[in-house]
């Protein structure tokens, strides 16, 4: 392979032996499982530059495994992932006359460049496709790069113009986030029983911006959640009871059900966002795609279904109210100026808060064990962007 470069304004030959062209070794990142059958059949790795490798499993037998990997920009990828290429194609037609081959599959994968021809033994065979019909092209590539679910939030005014005024637009992602935080905690506490404290912490339902595109005001967000082999991220739980929430609107009938799963914070914010939806005529759609979703789901609140919901909100107002429970021991009641702190006896914190002075007459402090139940309340401050958590006592056992 020869290779031209100028030097000193004299154009120079170089003659790379073949040994001389590539790293022999490279080290790739397990990404994505793409199939699986028992073990990791077809996987994307990446290597220090976040370059995709397409990885095979080759051969296996009792005492080992061999796959294949080979460089795979993202629009390969992408027209693979839609059906439009087949697996074999991949490796008989490299984008970069790479591959490279490893036998131990770990987080760091220490991979071998391939200096002879591919064994055809160890091709797939023709026509094994995936189809998983991923229409936004910006999306999937996003998606691929960061290794998260991506976000979509797309903004325009009752004129349908691309443009929104920025206090709207500041409300309008603060009560987003608000919305995806408490649902996400909500979600992980109602269907996921072991390791739901773990999966709670701030970066598993946090949301950052890293760009926006024209077309009704569209913000780009992505997820800073766990996610799994499959690129399963943890987020989804949220992401899918939003979309729920917007997408089962006419059934009137269920949808109370549904939103009696959510009830609480969520509710209370999200009746918020519909109100600035309602008073300010803006439209909202919302987009989101995960590594392992088979297609992008969208859905859009304009001003007349945010209406539908907020009076169906208004019929039910305890949907909006979120209750706790503590048990333990009182440290401290005042029965005049009707507040209380108590030690939770599950996680030994003090939680403090207000009640009507006849509630508490006659609690006995330290040495008798309540159950109290408690209307939470978060209050917001606009300039320090802190939140204060407020305990209203309302029953006592």
């Amino acid at each position: 392979m020869d290779r031209v470069i100028i030097l000193g304004g004299e154009v120079i030959l170089l003659t790379l032996h073949p040994q001389e062209k590539l790293s022999k070794m490279k080290e790739l990142n397990f990404k994505q499982i793409l199939v699986y059958y028992d073990t990791p059949e077809v996987f994307l790795a990446n290597d220090s530059i976040s370059n995709n490798y397409m990885c095979l499993l080759a051969e296996e037998n009792d005492e080992s495994s061999l796959y294949i990997s080979t460089p795979i920009t993202p629009d390969r990828l992408l027209q693979f992932m839609n059906g439009k290429i087949d697996l074999r194609s991949i490796y008989t037609e490299p984008e970069i006359n790479e591959i490279y081959t490893f036998t131990e599959i770990d987080e760091t994968i220490n991979a071998e460049l391939l200096t002879t021809s591919i064994d055809e033994n160890h091709l797939p065979e023709s026509g094994f496709i995936l189809n998983k019909n991923i229409s936004n092209e910006m999306m999937f590539k996003e998606v691929q790069e960061i290794h998260n679910a991506v976000i979509h939030i797309s903004l325009s005014d009752s004129s349908d113009r691309p443009s929104i005024e920025a206090n709207d637009l500041s409300d309008v992602l603060k009560l987003y986030q608000s919305i995806i935080t408490s649902t996400h905690k909500k979600e992980v506490k109602r269907t996921v029983h072991k390791k739901s404290k773990e999966l709670m912490t701030p970066e598993n339902h946090k949301l950052r911006a890293f760009a926006a595109s024209y077309g009704s005001f569209n913000l780009h967000l992505f997820s800073t959640a766990q996610v799994d082999p499959f690129g399963n991220s943890i987020i989804e739980l949220a992401l899918s009871k939003f979309q729920s929430i917007l997408d089962n609107i006419d059934n009137s009938e269920n949808y109370i059900g549904l939103l009696r799963t959510v009830k609480g914070h969520t509710l209370s914010s999200l009746k918020k966002l519909l109100n600035r939806i309602v008073e300010k005529e803006i439209k909202l759609k919302h987009s989101w795609l995960s590594p392992a979703s088979s297609e992008i789901q969208s859905s859009t609140i304009t001003k007349d279904n945010a209406t539908k919901i907020i009076n169906l909100l208004n019929q039910s107002e305890d949907l909006t109210e979120e209750h706790r429970l503590f048990k333990g021991c009182f440290v401290q009641v005042d029965v005049e100026k009707g507040t209380w702190r108590l030690l939770n006896e599950e996680d030994q914190e003090e939680y403090k808060g207000e009640a009507d002075g006849k509630i508490l007459d006659g609690v006995i402090v330290r040495t008798q064990e309540y159950t109290i139940k408690c209307k939470e309340t978060i209050e917001e401050f606009t300039v320090s962007e802190k939140e204060n958590i407020k305990y209203e006592l309302i029953e006592i056992t």
